[in-house]
């Protein structure tokens, strides 16, 4: 992590209706997901109540700049947002690569063409390039 330039792919499933926004990735069982990351839109807020693991949350602004990011988080908690936040990353807590603050995150070349790109396609490649 920190390396100008480094890049890598995450395969998103996004949650962008009243109920796969609340739900997240509440009753989904860790080592079972078809994919690598959850992109929540719009989402200012994160709780773990119910939540079986712990979970990494990145928060990011409407431009896709991550303003937050979480490791480890366990369940049965709160999680504050900072000022500014549009949309939320979740995954798995790993040992894996994550985000961190100032990161940028494209699809494709901008975040904005995350929703337009989601009606094509259940999923969508994202990367993370380090300003």
């Amino acid at each position: 992590m920190g390396v100008i330039g480094e890049e890598f792919t995450m395969k998103v499933k996004t949650a962008d209706t009243y109920y796969t926004r609340m739900k997240g990735l509440l009753g989904t069982k860790r080592h079972s997901l078809d994919f690598d990351v959850m992109h929540i839109v719009p989402c200012r807020g994160v709780h773990t109540f119910g939540m079986k693991y712990e979970i990494d949350i990145a928060y990011l602004d409407v431009a896709g700049e991550v303003l937050k990011a979480q490791r480890g988080v366990v369940p049965n908690r709160i999680c504050s947002s900072p000022e500014g936040t549009h949309s939320i990353l979740e995954r798995p807590s790993s040992r894996l690569p994550w985000l961190m603050r100032g990161d940028v995150i494209f699809a494709g070349r901008h975040l904005s063409r995350l929703e337009k790109r989601r009606q094509n396609s259940k999923f969508v490649d994202v990367t993370k390039e380090y300003l």
